[in-house]
């Protein structure tokens, strides 16, 4: 979960996670010409970011997960309701198939939530939100892209259903609290995963693809 807090003594745009990991560079994530996993994640667009936004968001989430060697196939859901059972959007299998929602804001959570991934027990999920109304906020604070913002906020919730509970790190994408230099860092393209971040969620994917005795 992604909660955004103030501390006007250092800056007015501090960001916090309260479900958090690792911090990385991008050239030590994957050998050049490794072999990538797969995972598609079905976008439910219901805050109603302008298309073009949306691509350049994910974009970027994509970006920051084929550094770690993994490939994400985005399909943009528009107008599939409950009754569309058959729809390839409503399809769900973890890890494999995951759920985003971009809603406006969050109900019965803290104000300036960015984001809550959806575990179970076990740690395994494939449904996440993100919430537009304090991306937006950060967006007019900080000077930062609306779209860059959202797509690294994307990345991170999506991680948590890849990477499961227990996720907190000090520093990086995934770390509990991001400051001002952190923000630089992801305007840079440098706001990663860690190659022990990577190694999880492709070896959780490759696990999942493996076929089970009897196939």
């Amino acid at each position: 979960m992604l909660v955004l807090t103030t501390r006007t003594s250092i800056w007015s745009g501090i960001l916090i996670l309260y479900i958090a990991l690792l911090y990385s560079r991008a050239n030590a994530s994957t050998e050049v010409g490794a072999p990538t996993s797969q995972v598609t994640v079905s976008v439910h667009n219901d805050a109603h970011v302008p298309l073009d936004a949306l691509v350049s968001a994910e974009s970027t989430a994509a970006r920051i997960f084929r550094e770690a060697g993994l490939n994400v196939k985005w399909m943009n859901c528009v107008g599939v309701g409950n009754h569309d059972s058959a729809s390839p959007c409503r399809k769900a299998a973890y890890p494999t198939y995951l759920h985003i929602r971009i809603v406006t804001r969050a109900r019965d959570l803290p104000g300036a939530t960015f984001g809550i991934a959806y575990l179970s027990a076990d740690g395994s999920g494939c449904y996440s939100s993100v919430f537009l109304e304090p991306i937006t906020h950060l967006h007019t604070n900080s000077g930062q892209g609306v779209a860059p913002v959202l797509g690294h906020v994307m990345a991170h919730e999506i991680a948590h259903l890849l990477l499961g509970t227990n996720s907190h790190a000090a520093e990086g994408i995934m770390r509990a609290q991001w400051q001002r230099d952190d923000l630089l860092s992801a305007s840079k393209g440098e706001l990663l995963f860690t190659p022990r971040e990577s190694q999880v969620m492709r070896e959780r994917l490759f696990e999942a693809g493996r076929p089970t005795v009897g196939d």
